[in-house]
């Protein structure tokens, strides 16, 4: 009933499929406030940011207990215990049970103080009523709880990749409803419907199946024992640090733009969010997927052998993250302008906070994996308290002086005050057991790198970029010499030899499967279509003869 498979099968099928998924939701994504921007404006995407970081925080009445409980799954699920597992579940029905209760009934709370969290009520839509599109956006966060811990199964059980493929389906049909919605109407409050609507429909489907695939699970009666329970409690309140430090550092950014600089701002940012957040997603579900393999992987392996995975994924992680850095300093400001006019531009300083902020974010991801996965996250319990602290703090103040800019740069000065240097710190001394030299010569020496791409880069690029054709070229121009300035660097590393050698087996097993394809395209007998045979060396290979 479990997934039996290796955790590198798993890894490749997860972070081939979600990314899939993930380039088709946010190529969506795009289009959908393409069209957006072109019947409404930035003022209602500002109301929608408000209220999306609002209601974000309101799942802190979770408290983390989710992280403490989903940690428990890897082992009794390595081991086949069916009966942990559905104490676990049933476990988890009843608490999220009453965390939905807390949210409606805080959210219900807020309603009073809406107008606290906008500076200029004038700014606001005549056709759009406040308590009405709260009340939605509150309606749609308490539906994601409704069978929240039923997705948690599949993830652990190393199926994300089943989840991804039907919320993808459905986040398609979402957006093409939406715009259907805006080209008719032009009305933002039925747009909001619609997205509550697919996501009851997508939790329904998902919670049938998953009955279904674990059908023993789900018929098991046996529940926690009271000291089970009593160590998640303690464990939940760790993880409840983290959470509220989390959810602070990462929801409060458009809550202060409303407040201190006004809503219109709020929708300029969101669209640099809307590209900057969708290439960080497609980066970290590669990463992020790994956890539940690395949840198995904590439980068979010794620390030396954890830590030269680690090494090798590490390396990819920086990798790519310095990559996507110097793209996005470089091309952000030219994409938007070709987007959505001059009148959309932030600051090169502003660009400069926000690039700085996704590199550090996408560089944590690996050392998020191993964390979570080894359950780390009990030794780390005030530094997101402090971390949020001194965001919140730093931001507010910085942007009285620098604008928009400095509610990024409070961010960025909180990142590097606590998490960059204390996360890798904990993993080393308490995981991996040995000096984590080596890990910050590598991180400075890619950091250095991205800083060097980016300047080198936004100099050397000087042809007018006055079309999507000639940004598409500065983006290969851009993302190209990265490579091969990283391969030359780089090419004599073990790591990077490693990471030749993966790619070099997945491709051969895409062609064999492709083989195998073919075979069964010649065996319609189609006019055109299928393989022609030919040797080389001794091996076998079929070439395509529409080709």
């Amino acid at each position: 009933m479990f997934n039996s498979q290796s955790r590198i099968e798993n890894v490749i099928k997860i972070a081939a499929i979600t990314e899939i998924c993930t380039v088709i939701n946010q190529l969506m994504g795009f289009v959908y406030r393409t069209i957006f921007l072109m019947y409404l404006s930035n003022v209602y995407l500002g109301i929608n940011g408000l209220f999306v970081n609002i209601l974000q925080l309101l799942s802190l009445a979770d408290l983390g207990i989710g992280t403490a409980i989903t940690f428990r799954f890897y082992k009794p699920i390595k081991e086949g215990n069916i009966n942990k597992v559905g104490a676990l579940m049933i476990y988890f029905k009843t608490v999220y049970r009453i965390i939905l209760l807390v949210i409606i009934s805080i959210g219900i709370m807020i309603i009073p103080f809406l107008n606290f969290f906008i500076k200029d009520s004038s700014e606001i839509p005549n056709d759009v009523n406040i308590l009405i599109v709260y009340l939605l956006f509150l309606t749609q966060t308490a539906v994601s709880y409704t069978f929240a811990y039923k997705h948690t199964l599949l993830t652990v059980d190393q199926r994300q990749h089943t989840l991804s493929v039907v919320q993808s389906a459905l986040t398609f049909v979402k957006y093409i409803m939406q715009i259907v919605i805006l080209i008719v109407s032009r009305n933002f409050t039925m747009t909001l419907i619609i997205s509550i609507g697919i996501s009851i429909l997508g939790n329904f489907i998902i919670s049938i199946y998953v009955t279904k695939q674990y059908k023993e699970v789900f018929s098991s009666v046996e529940k926690l024992t009271k000291d089970e329970k009593r160590v998640i409690l303690v464990d939940t309140r760790a993880c409840m640090f983290h959470k509220i430090g989390g959810r602070v550092l990462t929801s409060t950014d458009s809550i202060i733009l409303s407040k201190f600089v006004g809503i219109i701002s709020v929708g300029i940012y969101a669209n640099y969010s809307l590209i900057i957040t969708s290439i960080n997603n497609l980066a970290s579900q590669i990463f992020s997927n790994t956890t539940a393999s690395l949840g198995n992987m904590a439980v068979s392996l010794d620390a030396s052998k954890r830590y030269a995975i680690y090494k090798k994924m590490l390396f990819v992680n920086l990798w790519v993250a310095s990559s996507l850095a110097a793209c996005i300093y470089v091309l952000i400001n030219p994409f938007i302008r070709l987007w959505v006019g001059d009148d959309s531009l932030l600051s090169t300083f502003t660009v400069s906070c926000l690039t700085a902020q996704f590199y550090l974010g996408l560089t944590r991801q690996i050392n998020i994996a191993f964390t979570s996965a080894n359950g780390l996250f009990v030794k780390d319990m005030y530094r997101p308290v402090i971390e949020a602290g001194l965001n919140l703090v730093m931001s507010i103040i910085l942007v009285k002086y620098l604008d928009i800019a400095g509610v990024f740069l409070g961010t960025v000065i909180s990142s590097l005050l606590t998490v960059t240097w204390r996360e890798p710190y904990l993993l080393f001394k308490y995981d991996f057991k040995c000096s984590t030299r080596d890990y910050w010569l590598m991180y400075s020496l890619f950091t250095s790198l991205t800083i060097f791409d980016c300047i080198l880069f936004s100099k050397f690029i000087v042809f007018p970029i006055n079309s999507f054709i000639s940004w598409m070229g500065a983006g290969v121009l851009t993302f190209g010499l990265t490579q091969v300035i990283m391969m030359l660097l780089f090419k004599k590393k073990v790591e990077f030899a490693y990471l030749k050698n993966i790619v070099i087996q997945f491709s051969k097993k895409l062609l064999k499967k492709n083989n195998k394809a073919y075979s069964v395209l010649r065996s319609f007998k189609i006019k055109g279509v299928g393989p022609k045979k030919y040797t080389i060396r001794g091996k076998t290979l079929w070439k395509d003869s529409t080709k």
